[in-house]
């Protein structure tokens, strides 16, 4: 079986050129936003020449697209992100709701076990209510008939609002009940809309794009996850420095980038001030996530039809 899909016939079909483009451009791009990390501005010539480097390959990626989707009837190549996605403005606003919804949700598990400096297990609330999130959105659309559109928006503005809570948490050392309540709103509200944006997409594109569509939607989310991670990361990364800045050698802050176990090390009042310093960064952070959760909303009015549509289940 596996013999049969490596051969030349089977070869051909796929657009290896397309799926290198965006493969570089992404790469590239998240790359350049991590660097900041690393030199702690965004002027740097490593940062520059990676930015530099994403524009055009993602230009050409879509000049690609555009030229095998309009050879699509005469070869046998069939394009990674056909040119009828670019030019169905509902299928557009879905990519790009899918992109902002996968920045909340991938940055939320990577940043909440650190805000609480807990194990996974205060995780637990977040990231069981997904799923049931996703179901309630099929449900709501399947059996309900109630337009995506009308669900996305319910899905987005939960987000919005468990992220703004998050991003109000106390600095204080002891551990916040009300948090876990703010984790199972946000856990419910992207469940909602990575659940249904897959449910959605066969009936937003072509019979023939099925594949390359579900597969686009799932890509875009993971994409949007990197991206948002890359993001807060640096602008944590900055923040920190500069406030360790007003209070401690830079053979520490150098140390404390690096590793937060020198924490241990420090006086009692200093570690007191670098736990505050580290509590408001990521404060901060959250409060970057309520622009990608206010974007959902931007997104799914982008979807809006004088026909509205509905799934019957």
């Amino acid at each position: 079986m596996f013999r049969g899909l490596l051969s030349a016939k089977h070869i051909n079909r796929v657009d290896l050129l397309g799926t290198a483009l965006l493969l570089g451009a992404g790469i590239f791009a998240i790359t350049a936003v991590q660097q900041v990390e690393v030199h702690g501005n965004w002027s740097s010539a490593l940062t520059i020449s990676l930015l530099v480097l994403s524009g055009p390959l993602f230009a050409l990626f879509l000049w690609r697209e555009r030229c095998v989707t309009r050879a699509s009837e005469e070869s046998d190549t069939e394009p990674v992100f056909p040119w009828r996605f670019v030019e169905n403005r509902v299928w557009m606003a879905m990519i790009m709701n899918t992109f902002f919804v996968g920045t909340v949700f991938t940055t939320l598990i990577i940043q909440i076990p650190l805000r609480l400096q807990a194990a996974g297990v205060y995780l637990l609330p977040y990231g069981l209510l997904a799923p049931p999130g996703g179901l309630f959105c099929n449900w709501l659309m399947g059996k309900k008939n109630l337009p995506p559109i009308v669900v996305f928006f319910t899905g987005a503005s939960i987000q919005t609002v468990a992220v703004a809570l998050l991003s109000i948490l106390p600095t204080t050392e002891h551990f916040w009940m009300p948090s876990l309540g703010y984790e199972v709103m946000a856990g419910f509200g992207t469940g909602m809309n990575l659940g249904g944006l897959l449910m959605v997409a066969p009936y937003v594109c072509e019979e023939r794009d099925l594949s390359v569509g579900s597969a686009a939607i799932n890509q875009f989310r993971f994409l949007g996850g990197s991206f948002g991670l890359a993001i807060v990361s640096s602008v944590m990364y900055s923040y920190t420095r500069g406030k360790y800045e007003d209070f401690l050698p830079p053979e520490i802050i150098k140390a404390l980038l690096e590793s937060l176990t020198v924490v241990e090390n420090l006086q009692p009042a200093v570690r007191e001030r670098v736990r505050q310093v580290l509590a408001e960064g990521y404060n901060l952070q959250m409060k970057i996530l309520i622009g990608f959760a206010m974007l959902q909303i931007v997104t799914t009015v982008l979807m809006w039809e004088k026909k509205v549509r509905r799934i019957k289940g």
